[in-house]
């Protein structure tokens, strides 16, 4: 599964771009690095065919739908590089929460929170509010985990119909148009130093190690 966009982007300001250079200036205010802010752009790199021959170039890694379940720090950061290398750009680590449609809030922690993470780490003990994806420099993105991980919910609570059809499926395109439309991605912070800040990257060491 890989959700695309057949929509043009007609709005006049992208919300998700906003959104991305607040990011981008938390980064910038906390020392995690300085990232060039998103600009509004109709141009799309993302297509089901270039997909299609994404995938196969990252089959020697033989990954599986279960080492996508809750791993999407290591999965993101180790997935960059093969993004980058296949289309010729240069992906954002993006760290931020989602809001569901109706409201909900997943992954969301306040922000005095990830700046006391920040200058104190992150207590591994306890559940860890963040979700990590992939923002290319068009505005789209590219989530491997989130489908895997929401699978992996729905079968524990015995919904194997829904749990199947989504399992292992991969969200891209643009966060403002439909195929993310049931979740807004929120970045909030923007880079890899993020998880070496808050003590999380050697506890995620991926899936190549």
């Amino acid at each position: 599964m890989f959700a695309i966009f057949d929509r043009m982007f007609k709005k006049e300001e992208s919300e998700y771009c906003k959104n991305y250079n607040l990011a981008a200036k938390n980064s910038k205010k906390f020392n995690l690095g300085n990232y060039k802010t998103l600009k509004l752009t109709q141009e799309r790199l993302l297509t089901k065919d270039n997909f299609i021959e994404f995938q196969k170039s990252i089959q020697d890694l033989n990954l599986k739908n279960e080492d996508l379940v809750a791993t999407c720090h290591a999965t993101h950061i180790n997935l960059k590089q093969y993004v980058d290398d296949f289309y010729k750009v240069d992906s954002v680590i993006t760290i931020g929460h989602l809001i569901h449609q109706n409201g909900g809030k997943m992954f969301f922690q306040e922000m005095d929170l990830r700046i006391n993470a920040l200058n104190n780490g992150y207590d591994i003990t306890k559940p860890l509010e963040l979700h990590t994806w992939l923002t290319l420099p068009t505005g789209e993105i590219l989530d491997f985990t989130f489908l895997s991980t929401l699978a992996e919910f729905y079968r524990r609570e015995g919904n194997h119909k829904v749990a199947d059809l989504i399992d292992g499926g991969i969200i891209g395109g643009h966060p403002d148009e439909d195929a993310t439309a049931d979740n807004k991605y929120i970045p909030e912070f923007l880079g890899e130093e993020f998880f070496e800040r808050t003590g999380l990257l050697k506890h995620y060491t991926g899936f190549f190690i």
